[in-house]
């Protein structure tokens, strides 16, 4: 198998070569092997493990959850069960997310009608940030 330099991995993965550098050091991505001359070199995999990485982060999931996904599929085998409670888990985190976001919103919209209304001679309620009428 071909071993690729960190800095063609990064390449292909379209990632920074520190951002390796740190999945690396917090174990979520595993130890570089090392040319005689120090440099790190990877597997061609890791381009895969890596762009598996970004996806699992846009859907918004932790490095802890990446990382125990990744522990279970390097203990083989169709670990789906456990995969689909972690799913589940991090869903509810979303809609959590979700809900706090949309009281955010309507508070904010609260402030900016009373921002409107306001006369010119009053405090601004976005700076004073009071919902209550």
């Amino acid at each position: 198998m071909d071993q690729l330099t960190i800095g063609k991995v990064a390449r292909k993965a379209g990632l920074r070569t520190s951002a390796i550098r740190y999945y690396e050091r917090h174990k979520i991505l595993p130890p570089s092997s090392r040319m005689p001359n120090g440099y790190r070199v990877y597997r061609e995999d890791t381009v895969e493990l890596l762009q598996f990485l970004q996806r699992a982060q846009a859907f918004g999931m932790t490095l802890r959850q990446i990382r125990e996904l990744m522990q279970l599929t390097n203990q083989g085998g169709a670990q789906c069960d456990r995969v689909q409670d972690l799913a589940r888990h991090h869903l509810r985190e979303v809609n959590q997310k979700i809900q706090a976001l949309e009281s955010l919103r309507a508070q904010l919209k609260v402030l900016l009608r009373k921002c409107s209304a306001r006369r010119t001679n009053q405090a601004c309620p976005l700076i004073e940030g009071t919902v209550a009428s």
